[in-house]
């Protein structure tokens, strides 16, 4: 009885979305199990046979198993739901790389490629064995979100250079959340209003690296905000420096808020050139391993950029965030938009039900807004 693990299923959506879930009487529409057990033995051949235009979400469970796979969900396909059994034990891997001799072209290069909106990732490794193995460049994806309405929880990201990418517009909108992400070279980038909460960040680089690199257009409304983030690095964490980031292109914003550094960021906090002069980086209350709050009077606010002549332009940039200011980073104001996105209805964490096994019966009471539930024993299900 005590090996014995009852896994909750949140039911994802609203009531009405509930309802039509429940209609055909099925926790999952299609398992991936690479013993047989399931209804594929690959995760993109359950993506490819999920259908089209789907107006409520589509729920695929993935069984423990590490998958060698380019995974790719098109834009016909939103409402595409991937539950792993637990990141842990889920593992999905490629090793394309977006530069060099053998490159492949960014869009579609990362190990999970998400091209379509409304898309839930859900306790699953994403690696791309190229960064975690040779911890070097060039960019090689783990993860890219293209669309708007993409949600990643409770999943783990790894590569070196270029781990994750996000949102490909102006307001297109992300959530992070609980996930662990590794990298050392601009390992957060891209575009659109980005939330990660309660995000971990492992630095493979003892020098020399940064965090994000974002691109966004003016217009951004809020940009990159990372709330609530430990960062981290294998050994001491506190002999690894980590510039905080860089400025790729555009009028990039960027708030660390709340920030717990067990490793060294540079008084300086920011990297003062890349490729364009950001609008925001700031970080607000951030504070070392030990919960001390770091001095943050020194952040730099002066930036500059080359022109194709090589000329040199020079701007500035807020670098602080007032208590008010902070205050404002919410994830309802930053995400919920001109149609009151909330996904932290497909976040929530619902409580495991007391189990009882008698007769070799396991009987437990339902627990309040769960689909369905997951009985495992050890690590099989």
């Amino acid at each position: 009885m005590k090996h014995l693990n009852i896994k909750n299923l949140l039911l994802a959506g609203s009531v009405f979305i509930s309802m039509q879930l429940y209609a055909d009487n099925n926790v999952f529409n299609s398992i991936v199990a690479q013993d047989g057990t399931g209804s594929f033995a690959t995760i993109q051949d359950a993506i490819d046979a999920a259908p089209d235009s789907s107006a409520t979400p589509y729920i695929i469970f993935i069984k423990a198993g590490h998958y060698h796979e380019h995974l790719y969900i098109p834009a016909s396909k939103p409402n595409l739901h991937l539950v792993g059994q637990s990141r842990r034990l889920v593992r999905v891997s490629d090793d394309r790389v977006s530069g060099g001799p053998n490159a492949s072209p960014v869009d579609v290069a990362a190990t999970m490629v998400v091209h379509a909106t409304d898309t839930y990732l859900e306790e699953i490794t994403f690696e791309n064995s190229w960064g975690t193995r040779k911890k070097d460049g060039p960019q090689a994806l783990a993860l890219y979100t293209k669309m708007d309405r993409n949600v990643v929880n409770r999943c783990a990201m790894l590569s070196y250079q270029d781990t994750y990418r996000t949102a490909n517009a102006l307001n297109w909108r992300n959530y992070v959340k609980d996930c662990f992400i590794e990298g050392a070279i601009d390992f957060l980038y891209g575009q659109g209003n980005v939330f990660f909460d309660h995000c971990t960040l492992n630095i493979t680089r003892k020098q020399g690296g940064w965090i994000v690199a974002p691109k966004h257009d003016e217009g951004t409304t809020w940009g990159y905000v990372l709330k609530n983030t430990t960062i981290t690095a294998p050994g001491n964490p506190k002999d690894t420096e980590i510039w905080l980031g860089r400025p790729w292109l555009h009028s990039p914003k960027a708030v660390f808020i709340d920030t717990k550094a067990e490793v060294t960021i540079p008084d300086e906090g920011w990297y003062d050139h890349m490729g364009t002069l950001p609008a925001v980086f700031a970080d607000y209350n951030t504070t070392d391993a030990s919960g001390r709050k770091l001095d943050l009077s020194k952040r730099i606010d002066r930036y500059y950029k080359l022109t194709a002549e090589k000329d040199t332009i020079w701007g500035k940039a807020k670098n602080m965030l007032t208590d008010k200011e902070a205050k404002l980073y919410t994830v309802d104001n930053v995400l919920s938009g001109d149609d009151n996105w909330n996904p932290l209805i497909l976040c929530k964490t619902l409580k495991s039900p007391v189990v009882k096994c008698e007769q070799g019966i396991i009987t437990w009471k339902p627990t309040q807004g769960a689909r369905g539930y997951v009985v495992c024993k050890g690590d099989k299900v």
